[in-house]
């Protein structure tokens, strides 16, 4: 494509998918997300989420999903919300902090890795669970791009013919939006920007979790060359 970007949407999850195409990298924190060589960490013991006897919502279809990054002694940590906000948060919560993991490794030592837990409610269970576990019991179906909207080079980077990738991270929302979007491997010479505005247009079909519509993270890679 001579002046645009293709966008290339890699549906696995970019809180803690390995990526065969380049090796795991840490990030300023020295926490890995990906990459080829990190092996994943994983739930030893998952603490079933209980609702309190309250005015909760019971019966309620809904998949609480928070990225964290499991330490390297197995403890998760610095908890962020990334689905839509719900009275069942909390109890989700509650149980991905009593649940046992093991860590993530690089070569042979364990290593801090981000990553997203899952806690569905009005499925199947209400534990906290991750991607891999979901695929092997063929519980979820991931995000699919219903619109494309390709990548405009920069002027400085058309002029410089410059060839380059830039990945975001996104959340792609239970109705199918792209939100929390964000660089997280810049190329600069304005590509970063053209390639946010493009990501910004996507609509997609999203994600299923025992067959209810669930918010997931996902990396974009947006390839830009010059032919």
């Amino acid at each position: 494509m001579g002046k645009r970007g293709s966008l290339l949407v890699l549906l696995c999850l970019a809180l803690g998918c390995a990526n065969a195409q380049s090796p795991a990298q840490p990030d300023a924190d020295g926490v890995y997300s990906s990459g080829a060589g990190l092996a994943l960490p994983r739930i030893t013991q998952a603490a079933p989420a209980q609702i309190p006897n309250d005015d909760s919502p019971r019966n309620v279809r809904h998949v609480c999903v928070f990225e964290t990054v499991i330490a390297a002694d197995g403890t998760p940590g610095t908890f962020r919300l990334v689905s839509a906000p719900s009275a069942l948060d909390e109890p989700a919560l509650d149980a991905v902090q009593k649940s046992r993991f093991e860590p993530g490794g690089y070569g042979k030592r364990p290593v801090p890795v981000r990553i997203a837990v899952f806690v569905p409610f009005g499925g199947t269970t209400q534990v906290p669970i991750l991607l891999h576990d979901l695929q092997a019991q063929k519980r979820v179906t991931i995000p699919h791009v219903k619109n494309h909207v390709d990548a405009e080079f920069s002027e400085e980077a058309r002029s410089k013919h410059i060839n380059s990738t830039v990945i975001i991270r996104l959340t792609v929302t239970e109705n199918g939006d792209p939100t929390d979007i964000r660089v997280v491997r810049a190329a600069g010479y304005g590509l970063d920007e053209k390639a946010l505005e493009a990501a910004r247009q996507y609509k997609f079909k999203p994600a299923m979790i025992d067959g209810i519509a669930s918010s997931f993270p996902i990396n974009v890679t947006v390839n830009f060359h010059i032919g």
